[in-house]
């Protein structure tokens, strides 16, 4: 099976989204990142009160629509500046091997992906893991890195499942199918 298609600066957003949102080790930091800031601005009012020895309940007020505040938005933010750190990262020099055509040509014993700049032969084995959302599928070569496959690539739902097969055989035995939609 043989695909061709263009990579985009947004093809190389939504991976990194995704794999953002999926990490565990990424989870963990933007659950501690998202609750224990509202916790100290919880806390700071009581410091105040020792300090001073008097009790304000307007502080308080703003520490606690803070701590609100910064519970409700601030993973909103944090995809934000994922995505915003990514343009940037993009828009750096010329990336010929990451944005522009591709040809994805996929065998029983792995995969040929060719770009602007060069070709790599890849086997199975090579793959940690295979993972889909709606719109892509991710053949990650490590723990953060992955070919990108657009399911655009693909001429109809019946290239879709021949491909989902090929995965499935070359990675079933393993269990690294991901994320199935």
């Amino acid at each position: 099976m043989k695909l061709s298609y263009e990579l985009t600066k947004e093809d190389y957003l939504a991976f990194n989204l995704y794999y953002v949102k999926n990490s565990a080790a990424i989870k963990k930091s933007l659950f501690a990142q998202r609750f224990f800031p509202p916790i100290a601005f919880l806390v700071l009012p009581f410091i105040f009160t020792g300090i001073t020895g008097e009790f304000s309940v307007g502080l308080s007020v703003v520490f606690m629509l803070t701590a609100v505040a910064w519970m409700m938005f601030y993973p909103r933010y944090f995809y934000w500046h994922v995505k915003n750190g990514v343009n940037k990262a993009l828009n750096e020099g010329k990336n010929d091997n990451l944005i522009g055509e591709h040809t994805f040509t996929l065998h029983e014993d792995g995969f040929i992906e060719k770009n602007k700049v060069e070709e790599r032969k890849v086997s199975w084995s090579g793959i940690e893991k295979v993972a889909e959302n709606e719109e892509y599928y991710f053949l990650f070569f490590s723990s953060m890195s992955a070919y990108i496959l657009p399911k655009r690539a693909f001429a109809d739902e019946e290239a879709k499942r021949q491909f989902r097969q090929l995965a499935d055989r070359a990675v079933s035995s393993d269990g690294l199918w991901t994320g199935r939609g």
